[in-house]
């Protein structure tokens, strides 16, 4: 497992960055370091540089045995998931896009399945989006619909983190909403 030590502010948007492991790290088995969930170096040494370019903060990930991989980042899509009903002949799926709402998608309903589901496609991040699922019957006739409200946020905002030192080992750290 890999521990990092405290970051070191070495410019306004330049970072030091090191860490421990409790892995034998070796050619082969190096330290792989991942930003925003991209493999950028490959290496025995154990710090890292980072920049964070216009004040957004990458994501890294230090990962130090050969068959890890990084966690995935937030999906961009979404799954709703109700449960069926024994009435519905099919569902209608519709997103309201700002001037009402219009209908993504109809699908037929499975009597043998409990629950059903529906998987959106890539959502914008940091949108609202509704949704409305309608049960429909044989007959063609519209039964009471479910509506899901969703903003997705996949890359939220980091707070302002600001670490103080006053030279006698001890430091304040003060995080604050940005």
């Amino acid at each position: 497992m890999v521990t990092f030590d405290q970051p070191i502010q070495l410019s306004q948007d330049t970072f030091f960055l090191s860490w421990t492991s409790d892995q034998a790290i070796s050619l082969s088995n190096p330290y792989r370091v991942y930003e925003d969930g991209i493999l950028v170096s490959t290496q025995i040494g154990n710090s890292y540089t980072v920049r964070a370019y216009n004040g957004a903060c990458p994501v890294i990930e230090v990962l130090d045995q050969v068959d890890a991989v990084p966690a995935p980042a937030f999906p961009p899509n979404l799954v709703f998931g109700w449960q069926g009903d024994s009435d519905a002949y099919s569902y209608k799926v519709e997103v309201d896009q700002g001037a009402g709402f219009v209908e993504v998608e109809t699908f037929l309903n499975d009597p043998a399945a409990s629950w059903m589901s529906y998987s959106t496609g890539t959502l914008a991040d940091e949108t609202t989006h509704t949704w409305r699922i309608t049960p429909i019957d044989a007959a063609g006739n519209e039964g009471t619909s479910v509506t899901f409200v969703t903003l997705l946020v996949r890359y939220p905002t980091p707070p302002d983190v600001n670490f103080t030192y006053n030279g006698s080992g001890a430091g304040t750290v003060t995080i604050s909403a940005a």
